[in-house]
């Protein structure tokens, strides 16, 4: 066990280990995991009764050795399926959604808590694709994962015709359907086959979230250990993904296809580790970068989603770690193996197999990492990978079937806590350290002892000093020769490695550039202040003279309508002395001048006739004379006259009057 690691207090009675080897279990082996962990309970399938148990974690821990798990419900099935579930996998962000799967099928049972009570009951059961698995007897799963995308439930499948297809949970429906073997042409149904050949990819693993591209990589696996990378986007609406890249990535030391290669993890963020399980035993440690680093003063990951689609992936850096001797009469390709990413490091993974479970920390990842971000301090050598032992089963050639692993998983309250399940119904919490402080195992006479392959780590600059100094043709390896030593890795290092030597070589031109730089910046600043002062002292004046304008405005304003009134007294005037008339009025004009000139002879000859008698007073005798005959008879005729005109004047001035009343 781990010396100074394991938490006395959280951990189970380990008395009897061993065991019987004669008692029947009541779960199977790693091959099949049926129980997963989400935050304090855990939700197992019991495969004698077709259940799923429900429980508490901290009873299972203090649990002892029984023929079952100590639940708290129990929830029957009512699905009937036609393939057998092995594999048992909690959706994160959902109450209860369980995955079950097997070789031959996948089953989605929904389990929520009860309106008026905390019980739990099934909500909600069925299957996925059902038709194309009864209709296709030959097409199996190799693996099937939840999607990185919480938001929605989407599953992942990879089939044995080297199909990725993918489905919405709750609808059923299928988002995708892709071919990630070789390119074939023969209809889909002539394509199912049992027999697995060096290009049917045999697992996948989800890698880091290219932002920029908005889409997810994803790493194939095939037997003969080739890799390759994908990226797959779904849209927004949950309804259709899409791959939009599918390239080899080149690796750094040849592949035999005895070695059968069943298992791969990788982390999370750039520069991606990659871990890849061997039937023959052995565990590959590699970094993936891509090949184009030729720019200086870049961001890793920036520089990945600039050349992602224009460019490709390359493996360097290979170490290979033996595990113990495995147990015989396993499937060879449905190995125990199994594979669980530390969440809080992503050098440090956890490996389950037939001898036992071990912690491995990949020692030069953060190296790499550093050096390639800029730090070539960091990496003065490569650290070979620690690996140490949390449990062994195997001893001798015998391994008791009741005491394996049926499941594993980290805590997700606290992501230092590893949950270990055994086959006997016992937990096991293990407080893992970080990687820094993590001591060295106290040497039992049951553990194997681990191995590692020969390597030959150097100090960084005696690398670089030989990369310099090399021809292009002669190979260099950065581990052993064995393990190590293709010409695309030797190519990709010796490009990495001489674009950081010519960065080094131009900081200085970079600092004085930068200083000039800052040098101008600092003017410029300066005449942006003195710019900015005269337009704020512009805009004092030109205020000021708006204002001046809006005072003018206002007298001229005044004026106008004072202008404007005498205009109108004006035109009226005008209008009264130069009238505007008519062809009617010019005629009723004539008419009245007409009548005054009349009037006016009229009043010239009343006072002609007046003076006359005037005179003819004045000159009369005191006494009445009498007037002779004609001379009344002149006086007469005068009057007539007058009389006459006056008439006609009258006449005239009732015609105009009658004119003026018919229109």
């Amino acid at each position: 066990m781990w010396n100074g690691v394991l938490a006395p207090e959280e951990v189970s009675s380990l008395k009897n280990f061993m065991g019987d080897e004669k008692k029947t279990p009541p779960f199977e082996s790693l091959t099949s995991s049926l129980i997963d962990f989400r935050d304090d309970h855990f939700v197992s399938y019991n495969r004698a009764r077709h259940t799923l148990c429900v429980g508490s974690v901290k009873k299972l821990v203090n649990s002892v050795a029984q023929d079952d798990l100590p639940v708290d419900e129990e929830l029957h099935l009512t699905v009937q399926q036609w393939f057998e579930i092995s594999q048992l996998s909690l959706f994160p962000n959902a109450d209860y959604c369980c995955l079950l799967w097997g070789s031959r099928g996948i089953v989605i049972v929904s389990i929520e808590h009860r309106n008026s009570s905390s019980r739990l009951q099934i909500t909600k059961e069925h299957f996925i694709a059902e038709s194309v698995y009864r209709d296709h007897p030959t097409l199996s799963i190799f693996q099937c994962r939840w999607s990185p995308i919480r938001s929605a439930k989407i599953v992942m499948v990879l089939n044995s015709d080297s199909f990725l297809r993918v489905y919405n949970v709750m609808s059923g429906d299928t988002l995708g359907c892709f071919n990630l073997g070789p390119k074939i042409s023969l209809p889909l149904v002539t394509t199912f086959s049992p027999d697995i050949n060096p290009e049917t990819p045999i697992d996948f693993d989800f890698g880091p979230y290219i932002s920029v591209l908005k889409s997810w990589m994803i790493l194939v696996l095939k037997p003969t250990g080739l890799i390759y990378c994908a990226l797959l986007g779904i849209v927004a609406t949950n309804t259709q993904c899409f791959i939009n890249y599918y390239r080899h990535v080149q690796y750094s030391s040849s592949t035999e296809e005895e070695e059968n290669y069943t298992r791969i993890l990788c982390s999370k963020q750039f520069p991606i580790v990659c871990v890849t399980g061997q039937e023959s035993g052995f565990l590959s440690h590699s970094i993936m970068v891509p090949t184009r680093l030729e720019e200086d003063d870049v961001d890793l990951e920036d520089q990945v989603d600039k050349h992602l689609m224009n460019d490709s992936y390359k493996l360097f850096i290979k170490e290979r770690l033996k595990l113990p001797k495995r147990s015989s009469g396993h499937n060879e390709y449905e190995s125990s193996l199994q594979l669980l990413q530390d969440p809080l490091f992503d050098n440090r993974y956890i490996c389950a197999h037939d001898s036992g479970l071990n912690i491995i920390t990949i020692k030069f990842a953060p190296e790499v990492q550093k050096f390639l971000m800029g730090d070539e301090d960091a990496l003065e050598s490569l650290t070979s990978s620690v690996c140490r032992h949390l449990m062994v089963w195997n001893v001798g050639d015998t391994v008791p079937t009741f005491n394996k692993l049926i499941g594993i998983s980290f805590t997700a309250s606290q992501p230092e806590r590893l949950l270990c399940v055994l086959n006997d119904a016992r937990a096991i919490i293990y407080l893992i350290p970080h990687p820094a402080d993590i001591r060295h195992f106290e040497e039992k006479k049951e553990i194997v002892s681990v191995k590692y392959d020969p390597t030959n780590s150097r100090s960084i600059l005696d690398v670089i000093k030989s990369i310099l100094g090399q021809s292009p043709e002669q190979p260099f390896y950065c581990c052993d020769q064995d393990e190590l030593g293709t010409a695309e890795s030797r190519k990709l290092l010796q490009a990495t490695l001489k674009s950081k030597f010519k960065r080094l070589c131009s900081l200085e031109r970079a600092s004085e550039y930068l200083a000039s730089y800052l040098k101008s910046i600092r003017s410029k600043t300066k005449d942006m202040e003195t710019s900015v002062k005269n337009l704020l002292d512009a805009r004092g004046e030109i205020k000021d003279a708006a204002q001046n304008i809006a005072e003018i405005y206002e007298d001229l304003s005044e004026e106008d309508q004072v202008t404007r009134k005498r205009m109108d007294v004006v035109m009226y005037r005008f209008h009264q002395t130069f009238p505007i008339l008519t062809d009617k009025e010019k005629e009723w004009r004539q008419i009245l001048e007409t009548i005054s000139r009349e009037i006016t002879s009229l009043k010239s000859s009343t006072e002609s006739l007046h003076h006359q008698v005037a005179e003819m007073k004045e000159t009369l005798p005191t006494q009445p004379v009498k007037l002779k005959a004609h001379q009344l008879e002149s006086i007469k005729e005068q009057v007539m006259h007058n009389q006459t005109v006056i008439s006609t004047m009258k006449n005239s001035l009732l015609q105009m009057q009658d004119k003026i009343l018919r229109q």
